[in-house]
């Protein structure tokens, strides 16, 4: 990735996104990966983000999808009770352990057909009304 550095983007509007989340008082913002902690580093780094500000959970922690989701979300909870949580995710995966764990999910991209489905995490007004959520000052 030093060698090329275009290798790895941001989806068009993830660091708006999780910025605008996380201005939100009643939000708490996770990332949960099926990939390894280092290379979840490497990638969140070079998109912008600071994983020491952010939960994470990765496959180093646990192996099954649904127990990384979990273990994310009990991080950036620190012990509260969570009244809603959505997942957005790109792969069938994703829809099927959000639906394990009776998540609300959000689709990104073409990967996956879904009711509730972005191109992409551009149109923050349109992702914070579906959610419920809005900045003060948006």
């Amino acid at each position: 990735m030093a060698e090329n550095p275009g290798l790895v983007r941001e989806i068009p509007g993830a660091l708006e996104l999780v910025q605008a989340l996380r201005e939100i008082p009643e939000v708490r913002v996770c990332l949960a990966t099926g990939g390894w902690a280092e290379t979840a580093e490497l990638k969140i780094r070079a998109i912008g983000l600071d994983s020491n500000d952010l939960a994470v959970a990765t496959s180093s922690d646990a192996s099954r999808r649904t127990d990384i989701m979990r273990l994310a979300e009990s991080r950036a909870t620190r012990g509260a009770v969570a009244t809603r949580r959505t997942y957005f995710g790109d792969g069938v995966w994703d829809q099927k352990a959000a639906g394990e764990l009776d998540y609300d999910f959000v689709a990104v991209g073409d990967g996956v057909s879904h009711h509730v489905a972005f191109p992409n995490l551009q149109d923050i007004d349109a992702i914070l009304s579906h959610l419920g959520v809005w900045q003060v000052d948006r």
